[in-house]
């Protein structure tokens, strides 16, 4: 069994060239911690994460003082309204997805022997972008969940 045989066809993806509004659209309405970012021919990008966003809400005094495993005092995100925390991320919306696309993203090709698919998974990954070794092109997703999805049939 390979690879292909466990992967998630059509996977969620969002082009290249489109705005981070229509990335952040698909994340909310699909409910994905992160995209497969693709181009106009379906040949795999990279991926944008939701974490992505978090940098750009979070108030500019409050990210400077931020350490992890301490208490921020005086915190303005406290007294800020929503509509504060819109207009920080407004700025953003019209930029491409190109300009924050993580490209260092291991891929699985389709012939990849299961076994050595789950040693990758093992190692930490969520899940891996499946793509052809020729074109380039994104055939799948693969991760633990689709794998006991296909043996629970």
């Amino acid at each position: 069994m390979y690879a292909k045989d466990y992967m998630r066809e059509d996977p969620i993806t969002v082009f290249v060239d489109d705005d981070l509004s229509t990335a952040i659209d698909l994340i909310v309405e699909r409910h994905q911690a992160d995209l497969w970012v693709v181009d106009r021919d379906f040949r795999f990008i990279g991926e944008i994460r939701a974490l992505q966003f978090a940098k750009m809400l979070v108030p500019v005094t409050v990210g400077s003082q931020y350490e992890i495993d301490s208490t921020i005092s005086n915190d303005e995100s406290i007294a800020e309204s929503l509509e504060d925390a819109k207009q920080r991320l407004k700025p953003f919306l019209e930029r491409k997805v190109r300009d924050y696309v993580d490209h260092e993203v291991p891929v699985v090709r389709p012939d990849l022997p299961i076994s050595s698919s789950l040693m990758l998974l093992r190692g930490g990954l969520v899940r891996m972008p499946v793509v052809d070794a020729q074109s380039s092109r994104l055939l799948g997703t693969l991760s633990m969940l689709t794998i006991l999805a296909k043996l629970q049939n």
